[in-house]
């Protein structure tokens, strides 16, 4: 196998590297957004059963009330309400809990495409580095491969026009 092929592979290598990475980390962004849907959906589950729940106790405290022989008025009213209030605030601390959830999987899914973009990246300066330095070590980059000229830098006195010569 020649040094080109060599230098060929390695590239080759590089690219399928970062379209590897790339590939692995979409999947893995695609995942992480299912996930945090489940965990919404789940959650607006929650938000549904709570909100049932809250309007059954606070029509079974009124019913009881009614049935007691109890106005809505003052205390009863009061336990109503507070009920309720309560039940108000567990949704919006449930609806806070879906924010920050939902908030939580977007920034996992944007990491994960970091991720794969820098490892897409790494692979390919692995790739393009190692043919350069297969390439540098046969030669390719010392005058006699790509018409590149030499890597030796020679100077003779004299030779630069904007050196006379002394003397």
């Amino acid at each position: 196998m020649g040094i080109e092929t060599m230098i060929a592979l390695s590239v080759g290598s590089g690219i399928m590297g970062a379209v590897s990475a790339n590939k692995q980390a979409k999947a893995n962004a695609d995942a992480a957004v299912q996930q945090g849907n489940l965990e919404l959906a789940k959650m607006k589950k929650q938000a549904t059963a709570l909100q049932k729940a809250t309007a059954s106790q606070v029509g079974s405290q009124k019913t009881s009330f009614l049935s007691s022989g109890l106005s809505l008025e003052g205390t009863p009213s009061d336990v109503m309400t507070e009920t309720y209030d309560t039940g108000i605030e567990d949704l919006l601390d449930l609806n806070t809990d879906m924010k920050n959830t939902a908030s939580s999987y977007n920034q996992q899914a944007k990491n994960y495409i970091t991720q794969g973009r820098s490892e897409a990246l790494n692979s390919l300066v692995s790739g393009f580095s190692s043919a350069a330095l297969m390439g540098y070590n046969a030669g390719y980059f010392k005058g006699d491969g790509f018409g590149l000229g030499s890597n030796t830098i020679t100077a003779e006195y004299g030779t630069s026009p904007n050196i006379k010569k002394m003397g």
